[in-house]
């Protein structure tokens, strides 16, 4: 550690890989004084401006900077500035950490907490695998996914909907058509665990009369029903009383950075599961804090990880620091590259994650 602390950054750049029409899995590398290099995920939602305007910015004021614990110090503000700002901070962080533990000799588990869990538990999303959305399609990659060990699935099926358009004749029609896809999967599954993430496309009196409907087939976890403001606390408070009555988890908070954003949901009990990014959510230290508190508050933290192989590998590394009481989030099927872009690949074993057992983040970005 006293060797990373005399250690400065000597180069930063971003390098993106375009793996679908839908999706860019974005990267921060730092490069040190000592020839190390480190790596961060900041994949962003496509409708997401001011990314290069913050990382161009972000990455003129560190080059230079020692990797010491006022390493980021100038960047405090980023994670209040939005999500644009908070996933470049966020970014950063992975990679710096990644090249302080690369320093200590010791994976990044190691380097974030004294005893981490020797693996993490897993679901699958196949949601984006799911490209032409027809029921039967979700059907089958649940199954595939179920086979490969997963023990729980996770679909986003409501499309097109909006809160605007709960109770409408078409808004009705969409949510008809997601739950029919959510019963597609709980039929195709022979015993794995169905979740479903809702994209804060929902009412309060709409997500309402959904949760009953899922609690028949079987839904144990409904995810970001409501948008996710301090007017909605309340409302999410109430639909997480009354998931409970069907012993269904209300999840979310997956945008949100730092402690003090997280705060008010979980001291006023809005759900039971939070979610913090490790590409958003301000960097290791954040979330550490993050599921400290959350803990204290007896709200559980489920990593959300729905993108890239070097965010999976972080979330690992994450979530066995945390002691991986959760199932942690993996994007399943979406594309191949997931396992040809970093050396070495992630290793994922019969639903289970094990994280890098090499110095820092034990891989490298080959692309």
């Amino acid at each position: 550690m006293n060797q990373a602390l005399k250690d400065i950054v000597v180069g930063a750049k971003s390098a993106d890989v375009v793996v679908s029409d839908r999706t860019r899995w974005r990267h921060v590398l730092v490069t040190s004084q000592d020839g190390l290099t480190g790596v961060g995920e900041a994949t962003l939602p496509a409708s997401v401006e001011g990314f290069d305007e913050a990382l161009s910015s972000a990455l003129a004021v560190i080059e230079g900077r020692p990797l010491d614990a006022a390493f980021l110090d100038p960047l405090s503000s980023f994670a209040r500035e939005g999500l644009a700002a908070a996933t470049v901070y966020s970014a950063i962080d992975q990679a710096a950490t990644d090249i302080r533990a690369q320093h200590a000799g010791v994976p990044v588990a190691e380097f974030l907490a004294s005893d981490p869990a020797p693996s993490v538990p897993l679901y699958a999303n196949i949601n984006r695998a799911s490209i032409d959305r027809r029921p039967e399609t979700f059907a089958t990659n649940a199954l595939k996914a179920e086979q490969l060990g997963y023990g729980a699935i996770k679909l986003a099926p409501f499309d097109n909907l909006t809160p605007a358009a709960c109770g409408s004749e078409a808004g009705d029609q969409l949510i008809a058509a997601g739950v029919a896809r959510v019963a597609s999967v709980a039929e195709a599954v022979l015993g794995a665990e169905v979740m479903v993430d809702c994209h804060w496309r929902f009412s309060p009196a709409a997500a309402a009369r959904t949760i009953p409907q899922l609690a028949e087939l079987g839904v144990v976890w409904f995810e970001c029903p409501l948008p996710e403001t301090t007017e909605t606390i309340d409302q999410l408070k109430a639909l997480r009383e009354l998931a409970q009555r069907y012993d269904m988890r209300l999840a979310g908070m997956e945008h949100f950075a730092g402690w003090e954003q997280f705060a008010p949901f979980v001291e006023a009990g809005a759900y039971d599961v939070v979610m913090p990014d490790i590409k958003h959510a301000g960097g290791y230290g954040a979330i550490l804090k993050i599921a400290e508190k959350a803990t204290a508050h007896g709200v559980s933290v489920s990593l959300h990880n729905p993108s890239g192989p070097v965010c999976h590998l972080a979330s690992v590394h994450m979530a066995a620091a945390i002691g991986a009481q959760e199932r942690l989030e993996q994007q399943v099927f979406e594309s191949p590259r997931f396992f040809q872009i970093t050396d070495p690949a992630p290793n994922t074993e019969n639903g289970q994650a094990i994280p890098g057992r090499g110095p820092g983040l034990g891989t490298r970005l080959t692309t």
